[in-house]
This record gives structure tokens, C-alpha cells and sequence, in this order.
């Protein structure tokens, strides 16, 4: 029995999870497909050069990943995790001051170039890896009430920094992320009771001070048929290209319908995949997604690795919940990308970057 366990810890220590990593690689390579069919067909918001951007996007990421995988997290300390809590903060507040974007200010220039980085998606993964050291320093005592404030404080300070940028897709998936792992760090369920029952006390009153047009943009969120040429036009669009696919798709470089929605190879990329492939298409893409949220969060690592899988399994687990229901009008469209298939160079590499945290993770899960 004891061979077995140091076989399998030398197994653990010596490769990666090829089936995580093949998995994530073939939906790069859809993605960039897919890319290139919207560049080449009418759609007026995609060129040939936002392929060489994914590609780019791609290739950053991915060397990113191979040399994340190889450091040991549990390394990680009270100084490097306030250094990562502060870069993360500056980071975060930037935008405010030299943001630019439609919508939100959340997204910052590259002086010379006609690239932009969006710094909420990279620190994401700073996030998760401040929050799983706080929560495993707190572990013995995480259901003590002044705990969980010290927590709620470090988690809600995240989503909050977000939101005054304006990004409500983002300050959702921190949001997610922050239950996530402290879930899976064994709080109980009965603080999670309270904290949903104060949130359907304040909802009417936060409504109320809404006024009539943010509270028209929701319904038309939830209800794209109530504002059919105005807030709902791109998810009735959306959903119409989901149905002029059928059940095998139009084929790779003819849809028609996809190209007239703005943002569709990012928010709604699903509607892309499933008018040129069909149902079919875009059932197959959701299930290669759900294998790789169940890789990355079926880990058997302990610490602060078992607690970042959870968090960069949520991460993935919101945002293709988010982009799914997007694309079939169930809920609003808030800019939120589909996991390594949406073009975005910002949310690709964070993405791939935090596979590699993974890796690393499940590399060193039985030792």
C-alpha cells in the first residue's frame, strides 16, 4: 500500500493532467476558428488580424501556464499574499483614472497599438490566490462570526472595485468565485441562508431606486421580447441565429445571421458556434467545457490548491452559465466571455494562466 501511495505521488509530481490540458487546447484551436470564419464572412466587427490577436492570446497564455505549473503554491506567504492584495487594488482602481470603454471603464489602452487590457480579468487569479491563503489561515475557525467578517470584508472589497468600474459581468463572477471557495471551505450553509434572505429584503428597495430605465434595461434583460428593437434586439438576434442553425448547422463560413450581432464572437459566441454547426455543435462545446470545469474542480489537492481549483472552477463554471443563458435571452447581456472560445486577448491568457495554477495544483495533490 505505501508503494502505491509513493508511485502515484511520483506520478502526481511528474506530469500534468493531459486530459485537462488537451481539453482546453482544443477549444483554443475552436476558438480560433472560429474566429477566422467571422473574419472572412460579412461580419463588420472581426478582421483577419483579431485571428493573429487569439493566436497571440493563445501562445502568451500558454507559456504562461507551462511555467505557473511548475511553482508550488503552497509557497505561498502572509508578504507575498499583501503584495498580491496590493498590486491588485492599484490594478483594480486604474481604470478609474485611465480606463476607457462603452458601457464600463474597464479596460486600459496600450500606448501605441490598437490593443486594450482589461486588468479585472488577470486579477482574478490574484484573487483566488489571496482568498484561498485568508481562508487557510482562518480554516481552524471559519465559521466564527468575526472570521467570516474579516472575510466577507476581503471578498466583497474585490466584487465592490470591480462594480465602480462599471463591470457588472465581472463583479458577478468575483462574486461567484468568493462563494465558491468559501463553500468548499466548509462554511455553513446557515450564513449563506442569511446572506441570501438579506438580499431579498434590500432587492425591493434597490429596485425602487433604480429608476424607470435601468429598471427597463433588466426586464429586457430577463424578457428581450418586452424591447425588441432596443435592449432585447441582440438576444432575439441571438437566439434567431440559434435557430437558423438547426440541428447540424449552416455550415463552417456561412452564417448569415451571427455576423449582424454586435459583440457575437465575444458575448455570444455561442450563438456563432451553434448557427454554423448546429445543436449538435454547441452541445458538444458545452459538454468539452463541463469536462474541463469537472477536471479542475474534481482535485484531490489539499490547502490553499484544493481552494484555488474550487475558485478557477467557478470562475469557468459562471462564466459559461452566464454566456449560455446570454445567447438564449435568459439573462442580460453583461459582457461576459465564453471560457477560451470568446475572441479576448485579457480573458484567454488569464484563463490559460490560471490552468497552469491548476496544473500545478493537481500535480502535487497526493503529496
Amino acid at each position: 500500500m505505501r508503494k502505491t501511495r509513493e508511485k502515484l505521488t511520483a506520478e502526481s509530481k511528474s506530469g500534468f493532467d493531459w486530459l485537462l490540458l488537451a481539453s482546453v487546447l482544443l477549444l483554443c484551436a475552436f476558438s480560433v476558428a472560429n474566429i477566422y470564419s467571422a473574419a472572412i464572412s460579412s461580419d463588420p466587427n472581426v478582421h483577419l488580424s483579431d485571428v493573429w490577436v487569439q493566436i497571440a492570446a493563445i501562445g502568451i497564455g500558454l507559456v504562461g501556464a507551462i511555467l505557473l505549473c511548475r511553482f508550488d503554491f503552497e509557497r505561498i506567504n502572509l508578504r507575498a499574499s499583501l503584495a498580491l492584495g496590493i498590486f491588485s487594488v492599484i490594478a483594480l482602481l486604474a481604470p478609474l483614472f485611465i480606463g476607457v470603454g462603452a458601457g464600463n471603464q474597464s479596460w486600459i489602452a496600450v500606448p501605441g497599438t490598437n490593443l486594450y487590457i482589461q486588468t479585472s480579468e488577470y486579477i482574478k487569479i490574484a484573487y483566488i490566490i489571496t482568498l484561498a491563503y485568508h481562508i487557510k489561515t482562518f480554516s481552524d475557525e471559519i465559521n466564527r462570526p468575526k472570521r467570516l467578517l474579516f472575510l466577507l470584508a476581503h471578498g466583497l472589497f474585490g466584487v465592490f472595485l470591480v462594480l465602480l468600474q462599471g463591470d457588472v459581468g465581472s463583479a458577478t463572477v468575483y462574486l461567484v468565485i468568493f462563494v465558491a471557495m468559501l463553500y468548499g471551505a466548509g462554511v455553513k450553509l446557515r450564513y449563506f441562508a442569511v446572506c441570501l434572505g438579506a438580499i431579498a429584503v434590500l432587492s425591493p428597495i434597490a429596485w425602487h431606486f433604480l429608476g424607470p430605465l435601468r429598471q427597463s434595461r433588466i426586464i429586457a434583460g430577463f424578457d428581450p421580447a418586452s424591447d425588441p428593437l432596443g435592449y432585447g434586439w441582440q438576444a432575439l438576434q441571438s437566439m434567431n441565429a440559434i435557430s437558423e442553425g438547426g440541428l447540424f448547422g449552416v455550415g463552417f463560413k456561412n452564417a448569415k445571421i451571427a455576423p449582424t450581432i454586435p459583440a457575437c464572437c465575444t458575448d455570444l459566441m455561442i450563438a456563432r458556434i451553434c448557427e454554423e454547426f448546429g445543436a449538435v455543435g454547441g452541445v458538444l462545446t458545452v459538454l468539452l467545457l463541463t469536462l474541463v470545469i469537472v477536471r479542475v474542480m474534481l482535485s484531490r489537492a489539499q490547502g490553499k490548491g484544493g481552494l484555488i481549483c474550487i475558485g478557477v472552477g467557478a470562475w469557468m463554471l459562471v462564466q459559461t452559465l452566464e454566456g449560455a443563458a446570454m445567447t438564449l435571452g435568459v439573462l442580460p447581456i453583461v459582457g461576459v466571455t465564453l471560457p477560451f472560445l470568446s475572441y479576448g486577448g485579457s480573458s484567454n491568457i488569464a484563463l490559460l494562466w490560471a490552468i497552469g495554477i491548476v496544473l500545478s495544483a493537481k500535480r502535487r495533490e497526493l503529496s
